[in-house]
């Protein structure tokens, strides 16, 4: 585990890097040991944050979100089309996982687009980006 400290205050926080990839990662990632660790880590820290792979891609996300309070997906910005935006809220429902929000990232200042997500649903509509 390695200790940062913000440069601009008291903040700081650990990382646990993953090491190199196992033979079994769903297999580890869904298992009891790691939901021990999540316990365990929630004790000590006010949050902890787990990157994972894409839903869709693999099982991973879908297994560890079932351990944690929630999930915050991460889109990029013209490049996650709609439908596979939808089948990866669809997965999450359907996994009773809740949605914290959404972060789209390598947005475009002023691109015009926002996402809006609300319950079982999302879509596109006009933004402005000004001051």
């Amino acid at each position: 585990m390695k200790e940062y400290v913000s440069s601009t205050g008291p903040t700081k926080f650990k990382v646990i890097p993953s090491g190199d990839v196992p033979d079994n990662p769903s297999e580890l990632l869904s298992s009891r040991r790691m939901a021990a660790l999540l316990s365990r880590l929630a004790e000590s820290f006010d949050y902890i944050i787990v990157d994972l792979p894409p839903v869709g891609a693999v099982i991973d996300a879908v297994s560890v979100a079932k351990l944690v309070d929630g999930m915050i997906v991460v889109i990029r910005e013209n490049t996650c089309p709609r439908g596979l935006l939808n089948e990866c809220i669809g997965q999450l429902n359907y996994a009773g996982i809740k949605i914290l929000g959404f972060v789209v990232n390598v947005a475009l200042e002023g691109s015009g687009k926002k996402y809006q997500y609300s319950g079982y649903s999302y879509g596109y509509g006009s933004s402005y980006y000004g001051k």
